[in-house]
């Protein structure tokens, strides 16, 4: 992204050449006024100069809607993007997804951010200004969700859902192309250390998972209450951490030479 701005911050800064722009903003309706703050630099056409003020004029607007977006979506609209999503869909005609909806609240310059247009706005106003009994009806609807656990925890997995999703997904992009490039630009030493804790990573794990299997299948086997069951789940898990931990420690000091292993008889340093 080419402009350093934050929505109602008081100036923006223009990355490629260093401008830097003041904004005022009305306030009692929304509305902006761009100016260039000091001298234009020589280099810069004056041209140039309106054609940016012009750019950061879009800017500010596309953050103003997304913010009125993002105020009425986690506000009347209680947060419930699926049901945004086919209200936009309904009211407009376009196809609007929860998908759409989490574009357009990433900020901006992110891969999957996308601008929010302002007859998502329009249309999302003119609902609540048709039906204005129903925030309270969906409140209502939300708060009987969750008055049960398992009806919270049904809450819980949508919200994560429909909100975060896509910036999950777009970490684990993030992090998919952080590995490549370190493996891309390790040399062979690196290589090599890399691959030998990859392996050793692996094969514990694997053990791990494995063990955790052996004691599910023999549990169910023999537990006649899942009471029973997960008593003695949570007793085998304590054992195995338990375990790992001690073995790990051991593993520590004999590298270091730390314990009973800093003297030739076995003893504890005095």
């Amino acid at each position: 992204m080419d402009w350093e701005y934050t929505y109602r911050a008081a100036t923006a800064r223009h990355r490629p050449t260093g401008l830097v722009f003041r904004i005022a903003y009305n306030s009692t309706a929304p509305g902006w006024v761009t100016s260039l703050e000091g001298e234009r630099l020589p280099s810069v056409e004056a041209a140039h100069v309106a054609a940016l003020r012009d750019e950061l004029h879009q800017l500010v607007h596309d953050a103003h809607t997304q913010r009125r977006v993002s105020e009425l979506l986690h506000g009347p609209y209680n947060g419930d993007y699926s049901h945004v999503a086919a209200i936009l869909s309904r009211q407009t005609r376009k196809k609007v997804s929860v998908r759409t909806l989490q574009a357009w609240m990433m900020p901006a310059g992110r891969p999957s951010s996308r601008r929010c247009p302002e007859w998502a706005l329009l249309a999302l106003e003119q609902y609540l200004a048709s039906n204005p009994r129903a925030p309270a009806d969906w409140q209502e609807t939300s708060s009987i969700l969750h008055s049960t656990p398992s009806g919270q925890t049904l809450a819980f997995h949508t919200q994560l859902r429909d909100q975060r999703s896509l910036q999950l997904a777009e970490a684990e992009i993030a992090e998919e192309e952080a590995t490549l490039h370190k493996w891309r630009s390790a040399d062979l030493m690196e290589l090599a250390q890399r691959l030998t804790e990859m392996e050793i990573s692996s094969r514990r794990a694997t053990s791990n998972h494995a063990d955790m299997i052996g004691q599910i299948v023999a549990l169910t086997r023999s537990c006649a209450t899942f009471e029973e069951f997960r008593a003695q789940l949570d007793e085998a898990l304590r054992r195995k951490l338990d375990l790992d931990y001690t073995v790990r420690q051991i593993v520590s000091d004999l590298r270091k030479g730390r314990g009973e292993f800093a003297s030739p008889d076995g003893t504890l340093p005095e």
